[in-house]
């Protein structure tokens, strides 16, 4: 059974990677959702890691699968966890993106989107390392403590929502990561009938879901 789990596990994380899992998207309050797991994010860092967030007020909601999100926050906050062994800080921020951000990323349309970034004070990454870092089974925890699958869970879940994922590492300068979130513009434009064939991620009409 054990083994049966872990497989199941092993598959869904694959598909992730693969954008080919069932997603559930809805309008989120980001800043509201970040808030609502805090507490769980805290008890993930242990008592040596201090979690700071800072929420940039009056955003728009993002489209995505609730789930997921979290899950991908919390994957985020053990990985920096481990990547400080413990001790530090990992900063959870949040801010719209403007629109000549987004254009300097080819994956992303003219429009509205928000930036959830995770940030550690850990020991980074070597820019050969930080290349492979969303590759499914890359990791470098040793043996029997990392699948090497949680950054190409994160990568696969946010780049199926419409979004982009970027990583920023250096040697002794620690790590953030950048998830691009779509909001509901960003979602129409994707399954709108001129736009290119993509999963077909719609954002469910109504008011953003709070934490």
């Amino acid at each position: 059974m054990a083994a049966v789990d872990r497989a199941a596990t092993l598959v869904r994380s694959l598909l992730a990677f693969a954008r080919q899992q069932p997603l559930v998207p809805v309008p989120l309050d980001v800043n509201a959702l970040v808030s609502g797991i805090a507490e769980l994010i805290e008890g993930a860092l242990g008592p040596s890691g201090r979690l700071d967030t800072r929420l940039a007020p009056g955003l728009g909601p993002v489209c995505a699968d609730r789930n997921q999100l979290e899950n991908a926050i919390l994957n985020l906050a053990v990985n920096a966890r481990d990547a400080m062994a413990g001790q530090g800080t990992v900063t959870i921020a949040t801010r719209a993106v403007p629109p000549e951000e987004a254009r300097q990323i080819p994956s992303l349309r003219d429009t509205d989107y928000v930036l959830l970034s995770v940030t550690d004070t850990g020991c980074g990454m070597a820019p050969e390392v930080a290349e492979r870092a969303l590759e499914p089974f890359f990791t470098t925890k040793p043996l029997g403590q990392g699948t090497g699958l949680g950054l190409s869970q994160v990568f696969g879940f946010v780049t199926q929502s419409g979004g982009h994922v970027a990583l920023a590492s250096a040697p002794g300068a620690g790590t953030t990561v950048s998830l691009y979130l779509p909001g509901q513009a960003a979602a129409q434009a994707r399954t709108a009938p001129s736009g290119p064939a993509t999963d077909p991620v719609a954002c469910l009409g109504g008011t953003a879901r709070p934490a």
